[in-house]
């Protein structure tokens, strides 16, 4: 209700909600997630790169399983590796998580509601040097446009 439209009045920006998008990885893809649940007539697109779905005792996961749905007309990116976590444990854990939360997802998915992209990278850790080569997928897939790197 601030930032944004400070944004918007300060910056030559097409405000709408399908040219808006959100993202972030660990508690900044969760917050992004949060975000569009909550503001789905302002963002468009989220993109969550490993959220930390594990947080919070997984509310969020709550919160979808008591029957709370994801906003029909935001496109939701989603992306985990197969190596987050500091052992194989935590690994498994925050990789079930992902297909957790792609999985109750799914059944919100119509013909006419937006696609839910899911990818698991593997060998993908929770670090920016992962998140960064998940980056151009992400955005490829999204806008369905090549991505050039500078």
């Amino acid at each position: 209700s601030e930032l944004k439209p400070l944004i918007d009045r300060t910056c030559r920006t097409m405000p709408e909600q399908d040219t808006t998008y959100i993202g972030g990885s660990s508690l900044g893809g969760l917050i992004s997630i949060h975000a569009c649940m909550e503001q789905p007539d302002v963002f468009g697109k989220c993109f969550a790169f490993s959220p930390s779905l594990g947080w919070d005792e997984e509310q969020l996961m709550a919160s979808l399983s008591a029957g709370r749905v994801w906003p029909k007309n935001v496109e939701l990116w989603l992306s985990m590796g197969t190596n987050e976590g500091k052992d194989a444990n935590a690994q498994a854990a925050n990789l079930n998580r992902a297909h957790r939360l792609r999985d109750l997802l799914k059944p919100a998915q119509t013909e006419t509601t937006l696609p839910l992209q899911f990818q698991e990278f593997e060998m993908g850790t929770h670090d920016e040097k992962s998140w960064a080569l998940q980056f151009s997928v992400a955005l490829k897939s999204m806008l369905g446009q090549p991505v050039r790197r500078q």
